[in-house]
């Protein structure tokens, strides 16, 4: 088994996801709905006043429920969404591959039917970074703005290197399908029920080097659209001696990753890993108020 101090390392919010990670955070209850977003249905709860509305998108296998401490402080001032994507929680599944595009694509339209309107600050985490970024890439114009936490090296993503760190992710896909399956084949409902998010798990897993990487790696700029990256300084203890290195490399990147917008910003959390909203929550709406405030500066600005 996994140990709690481990779980809050996952390389990228995706790969080598613990077990913990698949299960339902039933200690907060949050209001929701199920909204059409496509052929299915996501849940998605949104609460506050303000604009721009921000939206928080999680890492693999992550609860929007673990994002609470940092949402209950951003709406005194800000409208916030939080939602569940395909096969999560109490999503319905959706159509593979599970890749950035579209997932990105699915979350626009379940916004738009929520009556959520534009201009969105996505703040993702991992995966939903990767996803938001690739968003960003093709409907600038609906945002006001990108935050970016902890989001997975594009370069070695594509290719670059760590190959080593690298052919973890294939044996992690195995895994989460194995899990599919036991669940699905299980005589517990509640198992079977949980069996289509592990499936979902292991698609955008697999697809982060595949569909998702040719995506991302297909945005070459984005103008100047407000953008903050935000990099964790703490290595993943479960890489062994790869850890360190390979956090460097990856905070390096992440820095390069901010230089995609002329109005780009990078910060680095040195007390934190990849799961910010677990360790430096009050960083992370720190980071996001600056954010809004650079956002709504610019707006007031417009004639």
């Amino acid at each position: 088994m996994i140990s709690r101090d481990a779980s809050r390392f996952p390389l990228l919010g995706g790969l080598l996801v613990s077990l913990a990670l698949a299960a339902p955070v039933f200690a907060l209850q949050l209001p929701g709905q199920l909204v059409r977003a496509g052929e299915h249905k996501l849940w998605i709860s949104c609460a506050g006043m303000g604009s721009p509305t921000v939206v928080i998108d999680v890492g693999i296998g992550g609860d929007p429920r673990e994002w609470t401490r940092v949402v209950d402080d951003l709406r005194a001032d800000v409208r916030v969404c939080q939602y569940e994507r395909a096969a999560y929680g109490a999503s319905e599944p959706g159509p593979f591959p599970r890749d950035a595009r579209r997932e990105g694509e699915e979350l626009l339209a379940l916004l738009r039917n929520a009556g959520e309107k534009p201009p969105y600050l996505l703040a993702g985490q991992g995966l939903g970074a990767l996803n938001a970024y690739v968003l960003a890439g093709s409907h600038a114009k609906l945002l006001a703005g990108l935050a970016l936490f902890a989001p997975p090296p594009l370069a070695w993503l594509a290719g670059d290197g760590w190959q080593g760190v690298r052919d973890r992710a294939p044996k992690e896909t195995a895994h989460l399908k194995n899990v599919a399956q036991k669940l699905a084949a299980s005589s517990l409902e509640a198992d079977k029920n949980r069996a289509p998010r592990f499936l979902a798990m292991a698609s955008e897993n697999e697809s982060l080097f595949s569909s998702s990487a040719k995506q991302a790696a297909a945005v070459k700029s984005l103008g100047a659209l407000p953008l903050l990256v935000v990099g964790a300084a703490l290595p993943n203890p479960i890489l062994g001696a790869d850890a360190v290195p390979f956090e460097k490399y990856t905070v390096e990147e992440n820095r390069k990753l901010a230089a995609k917008s002329s109005r780009g910003e990078f910060v680095l959390f040195d007390d934190s890993g990849p799961m910010v909203h677990h360790d430096a929550p009050a960083r992370v709406v720190e980071s996001l108020r600056t954010l809004l405030s650079r956002v709504r500066a610019s707006e007031a600005k417009r004639p």
